[in-house]
């Protein structure tokens, strides 16, 4: 009986697979205005969208209701959020692309303007530094990006590119926003170019109290662009800063038996969502980023030589655990590119071959208080890498109908830890730090992906592909701070993992008419040696072999007043062999990864400049993070979330309302089994119940 049930998504996504071959067929063959995308790492004009690959405008966004761009991502994209565990989807929060759950992050490469903005360690994308009104379109690709960038990109990649002036263009635009939990922000942005240059600035500042206590959140973004353009060739420079300053509340004790805590009986209805055991805890967050990019189109040959630098300073204190940790982050990236258009030789074929080369230095300084961690720190950790990666990709036109894809690329990693300990310095509870002898670690791993695609009149695509992806650990997992039950003390180590390895294979049917676009995919993912944290031990340890299948539906119907998207996914994350404590792990569900996802949404233009808006997204329960032998009886519930706006253009400003969970639900979509209290207790982060928000912004010179 359960392998039918297993199969109901498989037979239904056969169904719409021949409906949208069948209803093809029999429209005549039609033109669809091509759209800018980033493709290959180049941009160009695209008329059509392959089945895992999503597009979402400015229009879209400027429409939306949340506040931060992961939160937008989970409403309108189907993307699980996981790990959010403050609720502002600002620092913490990990998008997750096809199931990977508490590692979703470390699987699901984040790009801001083709550029990897994720630190070589556990911490999230600084989500803050990306406003959703500095964005001109996201771009988000499910299935394997190993070829084109290397570690991390196993399930996918997100490439968010940032608005950009155009030729002759003056425009300034200010705006601000007012809500719930004392929410409050304020956007400036500006262009200003000519016919071979132009300058874009964007500045903003927000301040919001959030929804429980001891969560303020603070944060500053300002980001510069400037581009020359002449005949054949592009000049960019972009830069930006960032502050963040968040005070963290802590997770919530659910205890309905009272074991473990004698008279503590806390059940869920009983607690105070918004409180804090943590009123001392914080976090800040310094960054700068800077980018020159050269782009040169000479015929049939298309250059680009890019080099960035991004740095990162972050500082967290935990008075539970009496630590007060420092991160300095420094990484460089030169990557320079080259594609060869013969689409006149070879029916619509080009060619890709690039070179990706990253220097990462870390360091990692632990003290007790933030006034010691100049002073007299107990330890410091520095973790240097160097990435050297060669790739290339070809797109062969073998018929008029018929195209093959294949690609390659081979990286290198160097790595090295040194650790030091003061053993006169201070350290939480008195315990003596022993120092992590010395490592290094050399790898060496290879990526490709193989694709056909066949067209059919009327708009049909259909597309099969496979490919291996990798990821190594990063800083954060290699490094090990674990007490030593024999002698009392902590000992730090150094623990190089093995690569990860991932084999992805996909089929999908898309179909685009005028109005109409729909997608089905079916896909698998194999992952040998997936890199993971084991709850037991807990530490980080190589999983051997894990798998995922799953269903991706996707459509969207638009015409001169409506615009309807829904999207379904319907995933089986399994463990495949292994065991914990004894229990074996064959055929359990991995965490944190709900099977299905659903959603649906309508924005529709009334009279009079009005513009209505609703979104409906129901996301089914989950194992808790720690259940991986899926045996604790309890699991994080399903929950549905329904969010609306309103927009109302007149003349230059533009006005807007919109509601957050406005069913109210109290939902949470992280916690952890408090094994050491009792077999019904675990902990939980809360998140917001119905919000509102108001903005406003003024367009000058319209």
């Amino acid at each position: 009986m359960r392998s039918s049930l297993h199969l109901r998504p498989m037979v239904m996504v056969g169904l719409v697979l021949s409906s949208i071959v069948t209803i093809g067929s029999a429209q005549e063959d039609i033109t669809i205005d091509p759209i800018l995308l980033t493709v290959d790492r180049f941009e160009a004009k695209q008329g059509r969208l392959s089945p895992g690959f999503e597009v979402i405008t400015s229009e879209q966004i400027e429409n939306a209701s949340q506040q931060s761009l992961p939160e937008f991502l989970s409403a309108n994209s189907g993307l699980s959020l996981v790990n959010n565990f403050f609720g502002n989807g600002t620092q913490s929060a990990a998008v997750d692309i096809r199931g990977f759950g508490a590692v979703g992050d470390e699987n699901t490469l984040i790009l801001l303007n083709g550029i990897r903005i994720k630190n070589n360690d556990l911490s999230s994308v600084n989500w803050s530094s990306i406003p959703l009104d500095s964005i001109d379109r996201i771009e988000i690709v499910k299935g394997s990006g190993g070829v084109l960038y290397g570690s991390g990109a196993t399930a996918g990649y997100i490439n968010v590119i940032t608005k950009r002036q155009q030729p002759n263009e003056k425009s300034m635009k200010v705006r601000t926003d007012l809500g719930s939990y004392g929410t409050r922000s304020l956007d400036l942005s500006g262009t200003t170019s000519g016919d071979n240059a132009g300058l874009w600035v964007f500045g903003q500042r927000y301040n919001s109290d959030n929804y429980r206590e001891n969560n303020e959140e603070r944060h500053s973004v300002a980001k510069i662009d400037y581009q020359w353009y002449g005949e054949q060739s592009v000049l960019t420079f972009t830069a930006g800063a960032d502050r963040l300053d968040l005070r963290t509340p802590g997770d919530l004790l659910v205890n309905p038996d009272g074991l473990g805590f004698p008279g503590v009986i806390a059940p869920i209805s009983s607690i105070d969502r918004k409180s804090s055991d943590s009123e001392g805890d914080f976090l800040t967050l310094d960054g700068n980023n800077a980018t020159v990019s050269a782009t040169q189109n000479m015929g049939h040959w298309t250059i680009i030589e890019e080099v960035s630098f991004r740095d990162s300073d972050s500082s967290l204190f935990s008075s539970g655990n009496e630590e007060f940790s420092n991160i300095e982050t420094k990484v460089w990236q030169i990557s320079p590119r080259v594609k060869y258009d013969a689409l006149e030789l070879l029916m619509g074929s080009e060619f890709i071959f690039g070179l990706d080369y990253f220097k990462w230095d870390r360091t990692h300084t632990r003290a007790t208080t933030p006034e010691t961690i100049e002073t007299q720190p107990f330890g410091v950790a520095d973790l240097d890498q160097t990435n050297i990666g060669v790739y290339g990709r070809g797109t062969l036109g073998l018929t008029d109908d018929f195209t093959l894809a294949l690609g390659f690329r081979h990286e290198q990693q160097e790595g090295e830890a040194i650790d030091s300990v003061d053993s006169s310095a201070p350290t939480p509870f008195g315990t003596t730090n022993n120092a992590a002898t010395s490592k290094s670690q050399t790898l060496k791993n290879n990526a490709y992906d193989l694709g056909v695609v066949y067209s059919l009149a009327g708009g049909i695509d259909i597309e099969a592909s496979t490919s291996r992806a990798f990821r190594v650990a990063n800083s954060d997992e290699v490094f090990i701070n674990a007490f030593n039950n024999g002698t009392f003390q902590m000992d730090r180590t150094f623990n190089f993992l093995e690569p990860q390895v991932s084999y992805t294979h996909e089929i999908g049917v898309s179909w685009a008419h005028k109005k109409t676009y729909v997608s089905a995919s079916l896909f698998q993912t194999d992952t040998r040696n997936e890199i993971r944290l084991d709850p037991v031990a807990f530490a980080n340890t190589n999983y051997s072999v894990t798998q995922r299948r799953g269903v991706e539906l996707q459509t969207t119907w638009q015409d001169e007043r409506w615009l309807l998207r829904g999207n379904f996914s319907y995933i089986q994350p399994k463990f495949l062999n292994g065991e914990r404590a004894g229990v074996p792990l064959a055929g359990k569900d991995i965490p944190l990864v709900p099977r299905n996802k659903i959603g649906v949404s309508a924005d529709v233009q009334l009279g009079h400049n009005y513009n209505l808006g609703a979104k409906l997204n129901y996301t089914s329960d989950q194992f808790m993070t720690n259940d991986e032998i899926n045996a604790f009886g309890r699991k994080i519930p399903s929950y549905s979330i329904l969010d609306l706006n309103v927009r109302k253009h007149i003349g230059a400003w533009t006005l807007a309302f919109k509601v957050n969970n406005a069913l109210n639900k109290e939902y949470f979509t992280f916690a952890v089994n408090s094994t050491t209290v009792g077999n019904d207790a675990f902990n939980f982060y809360p998140l917001p119940e119905r919000s509102l928000f108001l903005t406003v912004d003024y367009a000058f010179g319209q």
